[in-house]
């Protein structure tokens, strides 16, 4: 096709440089049309984004940094005629159309990177969807996460990495020939509302409180840390959408290190789990193991896998008479399998499933095929946001992606929090919400229709701590037998409080 891309020539940042890229590379002829009508950037936010890159000592390569109009190449005057599809990333709050076919991405319902930028500031990430003059329909991509919401730079480039992988993937429909599904317009908010210097103004407020926060609790020796913790059950599955500290065991710690990543097996009476460990003087994550006894007795973590790489998420399953490994190893540039040869600390590499980046990778039986559903990232996206599947007949694969890959994209449902399960002939799936934060609760999702080329799910529930506890969590959770198990997030002091609230105060 020929596609237009619309641009702001004083708005210009790498993005649409890399987006542009993408098209040609794909086979289009690209051009790109630039207009003299939006003014810069506020100067408040510039000189923000200049401080962050700076302070942060940001490359630039990011895409939120400033390009050249010069390296766009070819313009939209010298595709021949009129473009068969025009992609508009001005600031216009009009979508502007005449013969061609015109595509306008939308920030909670809303036109214009003001609207993008304003929700960044207010520590928000955007409903991102795209709007086509076809048909007057709406193109969903998803809800990106925001890693650190203080810092605008990453978070805007976390933002449009998901912006443009989901722009290439709707013109790669367009020319398959299939229609924008039927989606009603989320409303629009006033364009009164967007003030972008008045939102740096608070979004500094903000960073300077959280620094200060920070300094305390360094300070005072509170800073929050991952914990491991779990309870005995009769249900198997978690029931309540609100979890009490006071019902849990907490796995003892020598504060030099913090424990994640709860995954447990049932064995000779004992529950075997395996969790992440991460000394605070290494950084470097390590699988380690401990038991715990039908009355709740636990023993000391030991370490039992550890690589030159950071290890985490360690998934146990059993397969075909043995037990497998397959840790998050995404530094190492791709998802690794191991086979147990002695139970429970001695582990061989037996494969490499998947080259590439994944996160929280879990494998699952379903209608007569293994699956692995893994957090994905493109660009420079957080890592939190977007499910993937892989399938194959037998565990050493191969392992095709499944054809709608990202099949989600939200930072409240996308990223895989442990085993799925099965009751009533349903198959659920936990998945982390960090809409509040990384780990912040879980998404409670029932798998509707999954084969190669579909995928639904619905929320059947949400699983978190009472947030006047000052918990973040769960942030994964696994079951075996009576034993439910998972992880948090909190200070001493908060945790102390919420198992003991008649102390308080």
């Amino acid at each position: 096709m020929r596609i237009a891309v619309r641009l702001d020539r004083l708005r210009l940042m790498r993005w649409h440089l890399i987006l542009i890229d993408a098209l040609r590379q794909q086979g289009h002829v690209v051009g790109a049309e630039m207009r003299d009508g939006a003014g810069p950037l506020p100067v408040s936010l510039r000189a923000l984004l200049k401080f962050e890159a700076l302070r942060f000592r940001l490359p630039d390569s990011r895409l939120s940094a400033r390009a050249d109009p010069s390296a766009l190449g070819t313009s939209a005057s010298e595709l021949g005629r009129d473009p068969d599809l025009t992609i508009d990333l001005t600031r216009s709050f009009l979508l502007e159309t005449s013969q061609e076919r015109v595509l306008r991405p939308l920030y909670d319902g809303s036109p214009g990177d003001d609207v993008l930028i304003y929700a960044l500031l207010m520590g928000q990430a955007p409903v991102l969807a795209v709007e086509d003059s076809c048909d007057d329909r709406i193109w969903p991509i998803g809800h990106p996460a925001i890693e650190q919401p203080r810092r605008m730079a990453i978070s805007l480039d976390q933002t449009v990495s998901r912006l443009v992988q989901g722009l290439l993937r709707i013109v790669s429909d367009i020319a398959a020939g299939r229609q924008a599904p039927t989606v009603a317009p989320q409303p629009a908010r006033p364009i009164a509302e967007y003030r972008s210097s008045s939102a740096v103004t608070e979004f500094t407020g903000r960073v300077i409180a959280q620094k200060f926060s920070r300094l305390r609790d360094r300070a005072t020796g509170e800073t929050p840390r991952w914990r491991v913790a779990w309870r005995m059950t009769d249900t198997g599955a978690p029931t309540e959408p609100e979890l009490q500290i006071r019902d849990f065991h907490l796995l003892s710690d020598d504060g030099q290190r913090f424990f994640a990543d709860p995954f447990v097996l049932e064995r000779d009476g004992l529950f075997h789990v395996f969790i992440e460990e991460l000394p605070h003087d290494s950084g470097v994550g390590l699988i380690s193991h401990f038991t715990i006894s039908e009355t709740g007795d636990a023993t000391v973590p030991r370490p039992v896998l550890q690589t030159e790489t950071h290890l985490s998420y360690p998934f146990v399953f059993e397969h075909d008479g043995e037990t497998w490994m397959m840790p998050e190893s995404s530094m190492s540039g791709g998802l690794d399998l191991y086979r147990c040869t002695r139970f429970p600390d001695a582990w061989t590499h037996k494969a490499r499933l998947l080259e590439g980046r994944f996160h929280d990778a879990t494998l699952f039986a379903h209608e007569g095929r293994l699956w692995i559903a893994a957090a994905t990232d493109v660009l420079q996206s957080s890592t939190w946001d977007a499910l993937s599947f892989f399938y194959a007949d037998t565990l050493l694969g191969p392992w095709t992606p499944h054809a709608g890959n990202p099949v989600l994209v939200d930072a409240r449902l996308a990223r895989p929090a442990g085993p799925l399960w099965r009751s009533g002939g349903d198959l659920f799936r936990p998945a982390q919400d960090c809409s509040d934060g990384y780990g912040s609760k879980l998404s409670l999702r029932k798998i509707l229709h999954l084969t190669p080329t579909e995928f639904a799910e619905e929320t059947v529930g949400t699983l978190r701590f009472n947030p006047e506890a000052r918990i973040s969590g769960p942030h994964t959770i696994s079951h075996a037998g009576r034993l439910e198990i998972i992880d948090l997030f909190a200070r001493n002091r908060d945790l102390t409080n919420a198992q003991h609230p008649h102390t308080r105060g």
